[in-house]
């Protein structure tokens, strides 16, 4: 879930096309990946866990931090080392996001039905 809000917040339907086979099979339902990629987070059917980990995912990746209040919220859900990892999964998957869209990868996944890498 927070790999699918970080390819929204970058717009990089390649992390995206690799992750919701992944979401879906781990039980995230295409409703909620749907209000992930339109960062509708209020108005959707996440659950206050899943809800608080897409703002703090969103406000890491748009800035350099993060509100008090947002990291208070975050702290209250999620351990510290819950929070270190969710940081980890941020910088990791925005810096592919970066590569992958400069240089205009093309989405390709191993799982689902969507073509393989090698497929003509």
């Amino acid at each position: 879930m927070a790999i699918l809000t970080v390819a929204g917040c970058c717009d990089c339907e390649y992390i995206a096309a690799q992750h919701e086979p992944m979401a879906a099979t781990a039980g995230l339902s295409d409703t909620e990946r749907a209000a992930i990629a339109r960062k509708d987070f209020v108005g959707s059917d996440l659950t206050p866990l899943d809800r608080t980990v897409a703002e703090f995912v969103t406000a890491v990746i748009g800035a350099p931090r993060v509100s008090d209040r947002l990291f208070d919220q975050a702290r209250g859900a999620l351990t510290d080392r819950e929070i270190i990892e969710v940081l980890q999964i941020c910088g990791y998957y925005w810096c592919l996001a970066r590569v992958a869209t400069i240089l205009d990868l093309k989405p390709t996944t191993i799982y689902g039905q969507m073509p393989h890498l090698g497929d003509t």
